[in-house]
């Protein structure tokens, strides 16, 4: 966009007549300014007070202004930048950008002509926690903007991806603002695909229900072990080891068998739980796991459950690998050298 273009986008904003209670809130000096400078550059009368005034923006500067120019919050100046941009960039107050993302929202991730959003500057370290908090907390759905800023991936997946690379429990504790903007993500995807609420004690289980990558899944089981005794209040209480190893996409296991194990390790007694007549054992063979992708585990973790007949399938484990379509040679061996009597 040229600055003639943008100028000419924006000069409509220039013609609104201002409130004589404007006036009163904005000092006259700096109204002819901001209008003058708008008439001389691609800015909207709005630009240019963020810009001019930037961290020392007052509230009822800003609200003055967007009342005589409602139509501000959308506009764009030659670069294609938003005021709402330019305030997050230029670290205006969080009451500030609060104020221009309720003013026009969907301005937030009007991308620039460099491919950036003002979404994507929320993940900053430098910025607040509180406006990314507010942010999503008035539209969940941003969570799974498919925004330029990361290459045209879901927000979700791409602030999951920048975490999974470095996937250490000690980069936890020294970028915990990092890690609450990715917990406040990670929720307000699930609530925007789910349309569930989420209470404390479940992040873990947020993650296992929107199928987010291994690597992180272990990182978050670091960060919060508790949560694999708890039982996943939206998935019928199971617990989430009978959910990694029962859930399959295109009948292949959804979570590697390295999860399954932390889990073992992390609540042992979950191997021994049975969940709608299924223990994890049976669920696993029925989802078609085999002996290297976790099966191995939970049999050493609960050998008992090697000798039970399924209460559903009535069935030996050994004959629920046998009778699936996707078990191998390997599994059934496996399993009849565990229980040779069968």
């Amino acid at each position: 966009m040229t600055k003639a273009t943008a100028s000419l986008k924006n000069k409509h904003l220039l013609e609104e007549q201002p409130t004589l209670a404007s006036l009163l809130l904005v000092a006259p000096p700096m109204k002819r300014f901001c209008a003058s400078l708008a008439k001389k550059t691609a800015y909207s009368p709005l630009h240019a007070l963020i810009r001019t005034s930037s961290k020392n923006l007052a509230v009822a500067e800003i609200k003055a202004c967007l009342h005589d120019y409602p139509k501000a919050a959308n506009a764009v100046d030659a670069n294609g930048r938003t005021p709402i941009f330019h305030a997050i960039r230029q670290d205006c107050s969080s009451q500030v950008v609060q104020i221009l993302f309720d003013a026009f929202p969907d301005a937030i991730v009007h991308t620039d002509v460099m491919g950036q959003d003002a979404l994507g500057l929320l993940y900053h370290p430098s910025k607040s926690v509180n406006m990314l908090e507010y942010v999503l907390h008035r539209q969940p759905s941003l969570a799974l903007w498919q925004t330029k800023t990361f290459s045209r991936r879901k927000l979700v997946d791409a602030i999951c991806d920048n975490w999974s690379k470095t996937a250490n429990p000690l980069n936890v504790a020294s970028e915990p603002i990092g890690w609450t903007k990715l917990m406040l993500t990670i929720k307000a995807a699930h609530f925007a695909t789910f349309n569930q609420s989420i209470k404390h004690d479940e992040e873990f289980h947020v993650a296992l229900e929107l199928g987010l990558s291994n690597s992180l899944l272990h990182l978050m089981l670091s960060v919060y072990p508790h949560q694999a005794s708890l039982p996943m209040r939206r998935c019928e209480n199971m617990l989430p080891l009978h959910f990694v190893v029962s859930h399959t996409m295109m009948k292949k296991p959804t979570f590697d068998a390295t999860l399954v194990r932390r889990l073992v390790e992390t609540f042992p007694r979950a191997a021994g739980f049975a969940h709608h007549g299924h223990l994890p054992l049976h669920a696993a063979l029925a989802a078609g796991r085999q002996w290297t992708d976790g099966v191995k585990e939970l049999s050493f973790a609960f050998p008992a459950a090697i000798h039970m007949i399924d209460a559903n399938f009535r069935l030996y484990p050994v004959l629920i690998a046998a009778s699936s379509d996707v078990s191998s040679f390997n599994t059934v061996f496996s399993l009849l050298k565990e229980c040779p009597i069968l």
